[in-house]
């Protein structure tokens, strides 16, 4: 593949709780993060409502949908949609949105 072609097929994925390490994602998930940076997007907050593990997780975090809210997380490039499928196949019950998402360091928007 040429190198325009691969930065073509690169997606962003915002990351919220657990799922802002590129560690946990990498390691535990197989995922390929090509960058990351840490950013908001507005319009969400996060909200505990789905049950989780007792002594485990006790809950799973979500972002909901709120007026004036503002959401923060980490903003990751993965390499192509297939690594979103993998991060899918291990994160059910999410509805995925299409966001504008800040990066905090430059304020450039990123399309996630």
């Amino acid at each position: 593949k040429n190198m325009a072609k691969e930065e073509e097929e690169r997606v962003w994925q915002f990351g919220i709780g657990a799922n802002m390490s590129v560690e946990q994602l990498e390691e535990k998930k197989g995922v390929s993060v090509v960058k990351s940076t840490p950013a908001y997007v507005d319009g969400f907050e996060m909200q505990f409502v789905h049950a989780g593990i007792p002594l485990v997780e006790p809950a799973y975090a979500t972002l909901l949908e709120r007026e004036g809210a503002r959401a923060h997380g980490v903003a990751f490039q993965l390499a192509s949609d297939e690594e979103v499928k993998k991060i899918d196949s291990d994160e059910q019950g999410y509805d995925r949105k299409r966001v504008k998402l800040i990066a905090y360091n430059t304020g450039e928007e990123l399309d996630a």
